[in-house]
Formats: C-alpha cells, structure tokens, sequence
C-alpha cells in the first residue's frame, strides 16, 4: 500500500504530546459523582459510537458488568487519580493498545498541581523491579528497588499494571508498557513526597540500603526534560541511524520508530544505507525495532521493501467506522472541493480512493477497503545477505506490522521477547479525545488494521524465534544480550 494512504499505527502509549489543563479538581479533591457520571457516559458512548470492533478481544458481558460496577462505585464521587485508574481498567479489558489514557496528560496534570515527579525508568523481572534509568544520575542502573516510601515495590507495580495495555493476549508487552510509564504515573498509585524513602539494593551490594530520593518539582522536571532534548544523542534522526560492524560483518540499522519527525528524510535514509550495505558487501543486518511503538504503514512498507525482491504491500484491508471522533483525523480534507480534486488527481492510486471512500461514510457506518498493491524498490538496492530482527516487548503496532512481514515472508531470524501484538494484525489511526469535566485525556482506535483477508484476531502475541530475556545484570554491565546473541550466531555460522 505505497504513496499517499499512510495509515497511522501508533500505540497510543507512546503519544507524548502536552496537555493543557484548566479548570482540572485539585489533585487529593474529590469530585463529585455527578460530573464523573457526566464524564464516564460521555466516554462510554463514544467508545460505543467510534470504536471500529469493540469486543474483538473482550468478552461484552464482562465488559458491561465492569461498566455497571465502576458507575456504583462513582456514585461517592473520585479523585482525580482513582477516576483515571478506573478508566484506564476498564479500558485494559478491550486489549487494544491504541484505546488508552493519554499517559503524559496524567504527567502534565500532576506537575500543574504542584506533585513531584519520581524521574525512573525501571525494569521488572520475576526477581523484583529495578532501576533501568535515574534522570538524575542518583541511583545505577540495575540497583533493586525494595519499597518506596514503605510501600514494597511488587505492590507498587501491580499498581502500574493497572495503567498498563495489551494488544490482544500480550504479558510481556503489558510489563514493558508498565515500566515504561513508572514516572508518568506513579504519584498517581502511591504518595510521592518531595524527598521519598527508597530501600534499594545496590549492584555492588547484597544489603539492603535506605535513600533519601529527591522527587522533581515542575522546574526541576522542565529542565531535566530539556537536558534530555538537548543531548547530541536525541537529534532530528534520534528515530533511525545505521552502524556498521565491520569485525563481524554486520550492519545495524535502528528503527526507534515508523512515525519519524520527516518522512522523505525518513525514506532517504534508508535508501542511502542499503546503498551503503550493498556497496560495502556487508553480508548480514540486524533491524532493532525494540522499544519502536509504531507510526506509518507507509514507512514499514518502505523498510520491508529494500528486504523482498517482490515488495511489500501493508495492511490487506482496514475496517474503518465513521463517527466525529474519527473524523477529526481528517478534517483539512473534508472540505468539498478538496474531496473533488483528489478524486480526479489520485484516480488511479488505491490508497487515496479508499480514504476517500472511508471519508464519505456517513455516521455510524462501517466499510472495510482493500489494498494490494506492494511497493517494489529496485531490485540492485534489495539486500540479499543475512537478516535478523531485534524486538521486545514495546515493538507494537506498526513495528508489530514489520515483525509479522519477517515471519511470514521468512525473511530472517526474529530475536528477542515477544512484542506488543499478534500476527494478523491491530487496531490503529488513534484520535484523541478529553473528558470535559475532569480534564482526563485518552486514545480511541477509529481503524482496525488487518495483515491478511481472513478476518480471523488471533490473541496471541507473536513470539520470536530465538528468546533473548534481558536481565538486571544486563543493566548493570550495559550488555546488549539480544545484539550479543546475533554475533553469536555468526561466529557459529548458525541462525
């Protein structure tokens, strides 16, 4: 499905736009039950009216004795917190990750009211959780944490779980979402205090060690964040670069994302490394789609394409439904003159005559589009050397879109945890949508994006060929196991 159609597969979890918020209650506030009500009918119907298959993955009865529960228990009214945790589980029970609270409103609401922010990005295993990264350079990485603030840190993360998200049955992917938004959420499941009681123990050490941890207040969090966009690391091409290990004869291109700041550099990009590949005569490439929460279908066609000599064509169909929600995503082109000319320029593309298509739906209908036609790269820029895929449990939507492509087409050797998706395909084109009363931001899918034509949702996530666990020692060491186990691989001249 090349050119002009890119449809967006973005996990929701991974939007981190702002919010801004006015009027919102005060953080330990109650609400009252009636302007919770006014929100939580409002979100119920609009599910109801733009979700394009809302029981695909979720049993409706269940789901409607869940909505009947959380409206008895609002009837006492909420805090702001409790109210985004009951939402958010009612949407986990959908096990779409593209329906989900916008996770950085819930950052932006807690620094507007003055709550410190613990800035951690963590890690859990069955041995415990640990310390992935710490913004401020306090705690090592692979450091254990034991309690915060007392609480011990298993209850603190089945808190987390409860913001958490699946596409389909996907554990692994539901734990990766749970540490990746520890900071975002935290102050909203335990009391974050400016200085906060840590026991942790350390890499070097066997004992148990109390910290005093200072949480961020609004300033201190502003410029970390800057700091971070600052860093030489984080340029415009932050979403994708290639190294070369020539040693092992490798090349390993980084796709941190199929939703990159420019899409013709985006596609230039990858033309003058496979250029750069073949002209080498490097034998074997590894693609890193770990932590790659989606983007454009486009993009995922342009990579698999340099990959099959064929071409790819993706998704085979969409199941699009109308409604004002869905409609937002595509307004500049409502107008009708526009409609008009794109019908007559675009013709003969079948991308643009779908979206036109899905445009003309009147609300409340559903239609399903087809596409079929591959993008084709030529032939001398295709690379025929060894391939591997790198994923984890954060490679969701469109990166779950590239690793169904190298399953299926067999195309080389998937590496690493089992990713945020199954194999025929997820929901997508997420619109947001905010509460009124409280202020609470979220995603609601407006597509289901479909791999194949026979409309068969397997639940299971798709698993790679060989497992690579990483490990709070591979924190600690800053070990690469999964890129590790690749040049194993070539040394032994085994895939």
């Amino acid at each position: 499905m090349p050119g002009f159609f890119r449809i967006t597969a973005l996990c929701a979890c991974s939007v981190l736009c702002a919010t801004v918020l006015r009027g919102q209650p005060a953080f330990q506030d109650t609400i009252d039950a009636e302007l919770l009500k006014l929100d939580f009918d409002e979100l119920i119907y609009t599910l109801e009216s733009a979700h394009p298959d809302l029981f695909a993955f979720a049993d409706k009865d269940r789901w409607y004795d869940a909505v009947d529960e959380t409206i008895n228990a609002l009837s006492k009214g909420d805090t702001y917190a409790g109210f985004a945790r009951r939402i958010s589980r009612l949407l986990g029970m959908l096990r779409d990750s593209h329906t989900v609270l916008e996770f950085s409103s819930l950052t932006e609401y807690q620094l507007a009211h003055n709550q410190p922010i613990l800035p951690l990005r963590v890690f859990s295993d069955p041995g415990g959780l640990y310390v992935r990264e710490d913004l401020t350079g306090k705690l090592s990485p692979g450091t254990r944490i034991v309690s915060i603030n007392g609480i011990p840190a298993d209850t603190v993360y089945a808190h987390l779980l409860d913001f958490s998200c699946a596409e389909g049955d996907s554990p692994v992917g539901t734990a990766r979402v749970a540490d990746a938004i520890f900071y975002q959420v935290a102050g909203l499941v335990i009391p974050v205090k400016r200085i906060n009681e840590f026991v942790v123990i350390r890499p070097d050490s066997s004992m148990a060690d109390t910290v005093a941890y200072k949480a961020l207040n609004t300033a201190e969090f502003d410029v970390v964040q800057d700091l971070i966009q600052s860093h030489p690391a984080n340029s415009v091409n932050k979403d994708f670069h290639l190294d070369i290990d020539r040693v092992n004869g490798l090349g390993v291109l980084r796709i941190g994302s199929f939703a990159p700041p420019n899409n013709k550099k985006f596609s230039h990009f990858l033309e003058r490394s496979f250029t750069m590949l073949n002209r080498e005569n490097i034998p074997n490439i590894v693609i890193d789609l770990r932590g790659n929460t989606g983007g454009s279908s486009g993009n995922v066609e342009e990579l698999t394409a340099y990959l099959i000599e064929d071409g790819y064509n993706t998704p085979s169909n969409i199941i699009a439904r109308q409604s004002d929600l869905a409609r937002s995503r595509y307004n500049r082109f409502l107008m009708f003159f526009t409609r008009v000319a794109m019908r007559v320029v675009y013709r003969g593309n079948e991308d643009v005559q779908g979206y036109m298509d899905v445009m003309a739906l009147k609300d409340g209908e559903q239609d399903t589009v087809y596409f079929s036609k591959p993008l084709v790269k030529n032939k001398k820029l295709i690379f025929r050397g060894k391939k591997f895929l790198l994923i984890n449990g954060l490679t969701a939507s469109a990166g779950v879109d590239m690793t169904h492509a190298f399953k299926k087409h067999r195309i080389g050797t998937v590496v690493g945890e089992p990713c945020l998706g199954p194999m025929t395909g997820t929901f997508g084109n997420p619109a947001h949508y905010t509460l009124l009363e409280t202020g609470i931001g979220l995603y609601i899918s407006t597509i289901r994006y479909n791999y194949d034509n026979h409309f068969l949702y397997e639940r299971q996530s798709i698993t790679p060929d060989i497992w690579v666990v990483e490990t709070p020692e591979d924190l600690r060491s800053g070990r690469d196991a999964a890129l590790e186990k690749v040049k194993t691989l070539l040394r032994q001249g085994d895939q």
